[in-house]
């Protein structure tokens, strides 16, 4: 499990890229124990997207729980999107002395 900055982080980088592809966001959630982070609509559709950040690029998130999340997102009426973030340390900070980070994102995969 991630810290709840780097958690942030994720969903900071995944409502900017749904923003960009014509997502209007409705809600955020950055509590890590909650589901879903984000909740969309586009095209008249609404999407609980899950994202799961991790530094580790080892890890994944277990086929259980992707079921869980399709289920709960279909009983409510929504499509769910699983969008996982992998982030590393840039070395670097900004003008603020926070961090930089590079994210590796793979695209949005349909549960």
């Amino acid at each position: 499990m991630v810290t709840p900055h780097y958690h942030t982080l994720g969903i900071q980088f995944i409502s900017n890229h749904l923003s960009k592809t014509g997502f209007e966001i409705v809600d955020t959630n950055n509590d890590v124990s909650k589901i879903p982070q984000i909740v969309a609509k586009k095209h008249g559709a609404m999407f609980f997207v899950i994202v799961a950040t991790f530094i580790d690029e080892s890890k994944s998130l277990p086929p259980e729980a992707k079921e869980s999340f399709s289920s709960h997102a279909n009983s409510n009426g929504a499509h769910c999107l699983l969008a996982v973030v992998y982030l590393r340390d840039s070395g670097s900070k900004d003008a603020n002395e926070n961090n930089g980070y590079f994210a590796r994102f793979s695209g949005l995969e349909y549960l």
